[in-house]
């Protein structure tokens, strides 16, 4: 099955156009198909990897201000 880069039809392998939409599906397109749905999954990964680190960030801005705070109560009660 040759799928179309531009509507996603599937068509049969010995089409040279696809059915739905009139497209060339030479071998140059398939190669162009598989790429952009290649790089869509990949988009969907960025999507769940920028969410962890967005939250490991988090994390780290909590620690550094709870260490910031505890800092400044050891140095309050160092100067008593």
């Amino acid at each position: 099955m040759k799928n179309c880069p531009m509507c996603g039809y599937q068509n049969d392998d010995t089409s040279i156009t696809c059915v739905r939409c009139d497209t060339n599906l030479g071998y140059r397109n398939q190669v162009l198909y598989e790429t952009i749905r290649r790089v869509d999954n990949i988009d969907k990964n960025l999507g769940a990897i920028k969410g962890w680190v967005t939250f490991l960030g988090i994390l780290a801005l909590i620690g550094l201000i709870f260490d910031f705070i505890s800092g400044f109560i050891a140095g309050f009660l160092s100067v008593l």
